[in-house]
């Protein structure tokens, strides 16, 4: 009995070392439900053996940066990586390379503003708590993973995908592609001046 509570009490107090261990699997299921996002979407024909690249080096990436490069700095390298991650493994152009982080990005910042702060506030937890408390933490990734398959799923069966890249013409392609590069640099600039007034 003793045991079971010691595991109860890890569970439900901040505890920062289950919450690393739980990141492991996480990430991985994480760059999976991404990967097929992205792949349904832009109606992307890929490999077995480029699946697999791509979910076995954005995993490692994301580990990697999360454990050794501090906040903001991390993200900014993990988008740099995986960008190049994508092009390098799918091989495809540098906008749609761009549209493959966009898309799933927007996604998930949506069902985290239309479903999840809703659910987190009627089961009466909070983001903070959720990131620091393993049980609420397994709770918020499971509902998010929950509705991301259930996009995916949906983006699979209707044989919805954006075209829009196909009909572009090669000067509209230069303007969007310099817009994100602008975007990017921009996004650069504001992680390093909150990173330096915080």
């Amino acid at each position: 009995m003793e045991i079971l509570n010691n595991i109860w009490t890890a569970l439900s107090t901040p505890n920062e070392g289950i919450i690393k261990i739980i990141a492991i699997p996480c990430t991985i299921i994480e760059n999976i439900l991404i990967m097929y996002i992205f792949l349904y979407a832009l109606n992307i024909k890929s490999s077995k053996k480029q699946k697999i690249i791509y979910v076995t080096f954005s995993s490692l990436i994301s580990i990697i940066t999360v454990c050794f490069i501090p906040p903001p700095y991390n993200a900014l390298f993990n988008y740099i990586l995986l960008l190049l991650t994508i092009y390098f493994t799918f091989r495809l152009s540098i906008l749609k390379t761009f549209f493959t982080l966009i898309i799933p990005t927007i996604i998930q910042s949506l069902v985290g503003t239309l479903f999840l702060n809703p659910i987190t506030k009627i089961i009466n937890i909070d983001y903070e708590i959720a990131q620091f408390i393993p049980i609420y933490r397994l709770q918020y990734v499971f509902i998010l993973y929950i509705i991301l398959t259930l996009i995916i799923l949906f983006l699979k069966h209707k044989n919805i995908y954006l075209n829009i890249l196909d009909d572009l013409d090669t000067r509209n392609k230069k303007i969007l592609l310099f817009n994100f590069f602008i975007g990017f640099f921009v996004m650069i600039i504001q992680a390093v001046i909150i990173a330096f007034y915080s």
